[in-house]
């Protein structure tokens, strides 16, 4: 019994862990994208002459809706590990509570 205890919140733990590196690798891959989209947006308009001006606002418009949707990103991927977080306090208070031994 202790062995299947044992195994189950290894895998919850490990499942945590495996989430949230995944998570912020999206976020830091995002991350990455938006700078070099923002380069190729000043290179463009530099190009340009001011003849894209439009067009390069527009864009701009673009990648900051971007960055505020990447921001919101971020949050919610605190908030769940905030969430998991508390699961695993949770799940130790149940089996501190219930005599269970889980590791």
């Amino acid at each position: 019994m202790q062995n299947l205890l044992d195994s189950k919140m290894f895998i919850f733990v490990v499942s945590v862990v495996f989430l949230a590196g995944t998570g912020w690798m999206n976020i830091q891959a995002s991350t990455t994208d938006l700078a070099t989209i923002e380069a190729r947006l000043d290179k463009m308009a530099e190009q340009s002459g001011g003849k894209g001006a439009p067009r390069h606002d527009d864009l701009r418009t673009q990648v900051d809706t971007m960055q505020d949707r990447l921001v919101r990103l971020e949050q919610a991927v605190d908030k769940l590990k905030e969430n998991q977080q508390q699961m695993a306090f949770n799940l130790g208070a149940v089996c501190a509570a219930t005599g269970a031994k889980c590791q």
